[in-house]
């Protein structure tokens, strides 16, 4: 996989152990680009900013930023733009929980939370302990996510295909004629099942209903 960054990224270089490095790549359902993530903490929020429905698209590393702090003016760049389906736009900083916790953070976190209010916008910390998800949760996400960008059933068949009452994996896959056409329809959100149990044949996959979809944000 080959990094592909949005238009308005900051360019910044990620330095770790003394190298210029992209430590994680990851295709977004949301747009076309190949994002590059520092920690598997961000890259489990881009998880949740991929299928939770109020996001309509976000972007890693959006700008860079002058901010006042209590003494003299710092850089910052963002980890996370996100646009929201009521309009608004949030601007999100991932750190560990102990971390973000530190008061020399916290007085830097209130500086940019400042300039972002200042001009309209949400500021938000998120750590490991805002992601209400299991281990397992985020590996079912991530094993139906691709399946839904690796498949390429029209949009019309998977929607045909969906289910109107509760079925088993099994069953639709035989009506569907493949495993993957199943795991496609639940990455899609055309389908349901508990994120809480392994997929198998035996899954109870049901019918979304309106209104129906992931909210983790």
């Amino acid at each position: 996989m080959v990094l592909k960054q949005h238009e308005s990224h900051s360019q910044r270089k990620i330095i770790t152990r003394g190298k210029l490095t992209q430590r994680l790549l990851m295709r977004s359902m949301k747009s076309e680009y190949v994002h590059g993530y520092e920690s598997l903490l961000q890259a489990s929020w881009a998880l949740v900013f991929d299928f939770d429905h109020k996001i309509e698209s976000f972007y890693e590393e959006p700008m860079k930023v002058k901010v006042m702090g209590a003494s003299k003016e710092f850089k910052y760049y963002p980890d996370f733009k996100v646009l929201l389906e009521d309009g608004s736009t949030e601007f999100i900083e991932i750190k560990p929980y102990r971390i973000s916790e530190k008061e020399k953070i916290l007085n830097k976190h209130h500086a940019i939370e400042e300039y972002f209010n200042e001009i309209g916008h949400r500021f938000r910390v998120l750590t490991e302990k805002d992601l209400n998800l299991t281990q397992l949760q985020l590996a079912n996400l991530r094993r139906i996510r691709l399946f839904a960008l690796s498949g390429k059933t029209p949009l019309e068949e998977l929607k045909r295909l969906a289910p109107t009452k509760p079925t088993t994996f099994a069953a639709l896959e035989k009506k569907a004629g493949s495993g993957k056409v199943v795991m496609e329809l639940l990455g899609r959100q055309l389908a349901r099942f508990d994120l809480n149990k392994k997929i198998t044949d035996k899954t109870e996959i049901t019918a979304i209903k309106t209104g129906d979809y992931y909210e983790f944000y």
